[in-house]
């Protein structure tokens, strides 16, 4: 038999096992020394434990707990409470436009999703292209930066304040002109 598991030894210890399988555990833990030692100290617990005190609890504890867990879970924002009742009445008048108006009801609303979609295209190259561009200036950024560190870092005893200004300055013109062509580029439609 291999080493008990913890929920074999609390079965054994509760008596919830059938006779023949604490027979063999029984078995097993007067040749296991390790197995025997685990028996014991889960018995030394339970024991600490049957001694303790019951917990008295206050006569409102049910009713304190329930009234924080149900003030946590507040009503849906009204944002989204709008979104929700504008989108069933958008898809509601759109059923009833295409019920009502046979083929060109249909047309309608065969347009008017192709509209959307066409729309939510533009508006997800658009996003990637602003992503895409973020990207770019922040690891440009960081390369910036951490250049013009170890430059000061390096030159700071050797170079008067004022050069560092001029340095700075010219650092940060370089940083705008990075930006400002990647933005033509991405905006123009140029990769990357």
């Amino acid at each position: 038999m291999n080493c008990l598991k913890i929920g074999e030894i609390y079965d054994y210890l509760e008596g919830n096992l059938p006779p023949a399988q604490q027979a063999e555990l029984e078995r097993h833990l007067s040749a296991c020394p390790r197995c025997e030692e685990a028996v014991v100290a889960r018995r030394l617990i339970e024991q600490a434990a049957s001694t303790l005190p019951d917990l008295e609890l206050p006569p409102d504890f049910s009713r304190r707990v329930m009234a924080t867990i149900l003030h946590q879970e507040g009503p849906l924002p009204r944002w989204f409470a709008a979104l929700v009742v504008g989108l069933s009445s958008l898809g509601l008048v759109c059923f009833l436009l295409a019920i009502s108006g046979g083929g060109a009801g249909l047309t309608f609303v065969s347009g008017f999703l192709r509209f959307f979609l066409a729309y939510f295209q533009n508006a997800t190259v658009f996003l990637a292209k602003v992503m895409i561009l973020l990207s770019s200036a922040g690891k440009t950024l960081r390369l910036i930066l951490s250049a013009m560190a170890k430059c000061f870092s390096l030159l700071h005893n050797l170079i008067s304040p004022e050069v560092q200004a001029i340095i700075l300055i010219s650092a940060v013109a370089l940083f705008i002109t990075l930006y400002f062509g990647l933005k033509k580029k991405l905006l123009s439609g140029e990769k990357t």
